[in-house]
C-alpha cells in the first residue's frame, strides 16, 4: 500500500504485477439467486426477524419485539403473521439484491 500511495503522490501509474490483484474484478463463483443459504436477521425497530435455514434445508422464521424482549425470548411470529411477512418480504429482497451483487449484476453495463 506505501509503494502504492508513493506512486499515486508522484503522479505516476502503480505497475508492480507482483504486488498488483489483477484477478480482482473477476467474478468466479456464481451464487443461486433463489436460496439464501444460513442465518439471516432483518431489523425494523422494535422488530427483528431471524430466518433460520435448518440442516435439512428448511426455513423458519422467528419474530421478536426487542424492545419488550430485548433477550429474543418470546417468538412472535404465529401472532405477527402480517408483521412477519412484510418484514420477511424485505429480507428475501435484500438478500437477492446481494446475491445478484455477487453474481456480478451490479456491475454489467
Amino acid at each position: 500500500m506505501e509503494d502504492l500511495m508513493a506512486a499515486q503522490a508522484q503522479g505516476r501509474e502503480f505497475d508492480d504485477e507482483k504486488k498488483l490483484r489483477l484477478e480482482a474484478g473477476v467474478i468466479g463463483t456464481r451464487y443461486p439467486e433463489d436460496t439464501y443459504p444460513g442465518h439471516a436477521a432483518w431489523l425494523d425497530w422494535p422488530w427483528k426477524l431471524h430466518r433460520i435455514e435448518d440442516d435439512a434445508g428448511g426455513v423458519i422464521r422467528e419474530l421478536y419485539n426487542l424492545e419488550a424482549d430485548p433477550m429474543e425470548e418470546n417468538d412472535l411470529s404465529p401472532r405477527e403473521t402480517g408483521r412477519r411477512e412484510a418484514m420477511n418480504r424485505q429480507l428475501e429482497a435484500w438478500l437477492g439484491s446481494v446475491t445478484r451483487s455477487l453474481n456480478g449484476k451490479d456491475y454489467q453495463e
